[in-house]
Parts: structure tokens; C-alpha cells; sequence
């Protein structure tokens, strides 16, 4: 593939020193050639024009690849600290940009969040985005780390417009669609349940318990029939466990 033009830095600098330079000049004639995919979901989000959905998430698939394959290695697990680490960075610099539009708040269409799990995941779990899969990460923690970042640290936010967002999704094409992938999805999402679930109302035990019991359900189905039928067990028991734990926490008997 032909490489991409880089614009002429020198040049730059000197219109940047006499004049103001237009946010969409920026992002077509500077980021996007050069790919600076971070500064370009920065100035879409500073514009308040962050324009298609598919390009928004394009724009993440190939920063985040673009980290994953500079970080090498025979296995998904540096790929997947790189990923995360660029993703704690680039979502709240994307949700500061927004704040800093001239909109009238704060916008999440820059960070499609379900998107962005879907992506870790399934690098976690070492099917993307090399065309032969790797072994898997184990440090699942990195992946919810790098979501609730990106949604600005709101746990809930991440849980709801993230994972749950996720898993309500049709059927995933792809690796997505791979039985590991949804596993891996669930067996964070319970971690990050558990987080959310700490700290609420008897009100939001009930909806967290209702969250907990589908979650179970498609665990079970995640993995069955197949090799992984013990572990799609193993997650959806501790689920519906938590599930338990939260209707008593509702009806006001502890948790």
C-alpha cells in the first residue's frame, strides 16, 4: 500500500505562528494523513460535528490496532496493555475536547463504548487484530479499566452503555461472534457488576440483580455445547450468585 502524505511540518508551523488554522484543515490535512488517530477523535469531538458512526469507530479499530501491532510480541497480552493504556488516555482527552466544544454538553458520540469493550475484548482474547490468533491475555482488569476510563470513571456507565450495551447487541459477526469472546466479555462484566452493585440503592440492587440473572443465561448458552461448557458454567453461576446477593440486598437482608 502506497504510505500516507505527510504534510509539510515546516509549512505548518508557519501558518500555526501568523494565523489560526480551522479545526477541519487540522484534522484533514494534519491528523489524518499523518494518522493521528488520537488527535482525530479529539478534533471531531472539539468540532461537535463527530459525523458518521462508522467512523468514529473506525477511527478507534485503527488506533487501537495501530498500538496493539507497535507493542509485538508472540502472545495478545502486550498488545492488550498497549491498547488499554492508549484507550485511558485517548477517552477522557475525547471527553475533555467535547467539553470544551462550543455544543451545549457533553457528548459520547466520539466514544461508542460497546464498541470499544467489543474491540478489547476480542484482543484479549487474542483474535484481533492479527489474521492468525494469539494466546490470550490473562489481565482481564486492564480491559474494564480502559472503559470506565473512557467513560469519564462513571462505572455504571460503563456497565450499562459498555458491556450490557454489548451483549443486548444482534448476534456479532466475526471474532466477535466467537464463543471465547463472549465469555471473556461476561467474566469482566461480572467484575465490573460487582463494582457497581457495592455502592447502591435498594433500587438499584433490584435492576443490578435483573442485569446479573440475563447475564447468567447467556453465559450458560455462551458456552454450551463445547469445550468451554465448564467455564460458561463456572461464570454463569457466579452471576446468578451475585443475582442472589442483590435481591436480599433489595428486600433489605443484606449483601
Amino acid at each position: 500500500a502506497a504510505a500516507a502524505p505527510v504534510v509539510d511540518n515546516a509549512t505548518l508551523l508557519s501558518e500555526l505562528d501568523s494565523e489560526v488554522v480551522d479545526i477541519s484543515r487540522l484534522y484533514y490535512d494534519v491528523a489524518l494523513p499523518n494518522r493521528r488517530y488520537a488527535e482525530c477523535l479529539e478534533l471531531l469531538s472539539l468540532s461537535g460535528r463527530t459525523g458518521s458512526e462508522d467512523l468514529v469507530t473506525q477511527l478507534w479499530d485503527r488506533l487501537l490496532k495501530a498500538e496493539a501491532k507497535a507493542a509485538g510480541g508472540e502472545t495478545a497480552s502486550g498488545a492488550l496493555a498497549a491498547a488499554c493504556s492508549a484507550a485511558k488516555v485517548v477517552g477522557p482527552a475525547v471527553l475533555d475536547a467535547s467539553a470544551s466544544s462550543s455544543t451545549a454538553a457533553v457528548s459520547m458520540s466520539s466514544i461508542p463504548l460497546a464498541h470499544i469493550t467489543m474491540r478489547l475484548e476480542t484482543l484479549g482474547a487474542g483474535l484481533w487484530p492479527w489474521t492468525a490468533p494469539r494466546p490470550p491475555a490473562a489481565d482481564a482488569a486492564a480491559v474494564v479499566d480502559a472503559v470506565v476510563a473512557c467513560a469519564g470513571g462513571d462505572a455504571a456507565a460503563a456497565l450499562e452503555e459498555g458491556y450490557d450495551a454489548y451483549l443486548r447487541a444482534q448476534a456479532p459477526a466475526g471474532a466477535s461472534a466467537d464463543p471465547r469472546v463472549r465469555l471473556r466479555v461476561l467474566r469482566s462484566a461480572k467484575d465490573l457488576l460487582r463494582l457497581c452493585a457495592s455502592n447502591t440503592t435498594p433500587d438499584g440492587a433490584a435492576y443490578y440483580a435483573d442485569v446479573a440473572s440475563r447475564w447468567a443465561r447467556e453465559a450458560r448458552q455462551a458456552g454450551d455445547p463445547g469445550d468451554m461448557a465448564g467455564e460458561s458454567a463456572a461464570i454463569g453461576g457466579g452471576l446468578e450468585a451475585i443475582a442472589v446477593e442483590l435481591r436480599a440486598s433489595a428486600a433489605g437482608l443484606g449483601f
